[in-house]
C-alpha cells in the first residue's frame, strides 16, 4: 500500500504543465473549429508529449523501479534510457 502513495509526489511537479498544456490548447483549438472532436484530438496531441513522461514516472516511482524522489527518478531514467526511457512505460 505504501508503495501505491509514492506516485503521487510527482503529481505536483508534471500535472499542473501537463493539464494547462491541456487545457491552453484546448481553448485554442475551439475558437478556430466548431467541432469539440477536432478540439479534444489537438488538445491531446499537444499535451501527449507532457503526460506520457508525467505518467510513466509516476508509474515506475509507484512500483519501486527507480529511486524515490521525483528528481532522482527522472534523472536516473534519463542517464539510463535517454529521452527516450522517458516515452516507455
Amino acid at each position: 500500500v505504501r508503495a501505491f502513495y509514492r506516485g503521487l509526489a510527482v503529481v505536483p511537479a508534471f500535472a499542473p504543465l501537463a493539464y494547462g498544456c491541456y487545457f491552453t490548447s484546448y481553448e485554442f483549438t475551439s475558437r478556430r473549429t466548431d467541432s469539440e472532436l477536432l478540439a479534444g484530438l489537438g488538445a491531446e496531441a499537444a499535451a501527449n508529449p507532457v503526460y506520457i513522461p508525467y505518467d510513466v514516472v509516476k508509474q515506475r516511482l509507484m512500483v519501486g523501479a527507480e529511486d524515490n524522489s521525483v528528481g532522482g527518478a527522472v534523472r536516473g531514467m534519463l542517464k539510463r534510457d535517454g529521452l527516450r526511457g522517458m516515452y516507455r512505460g
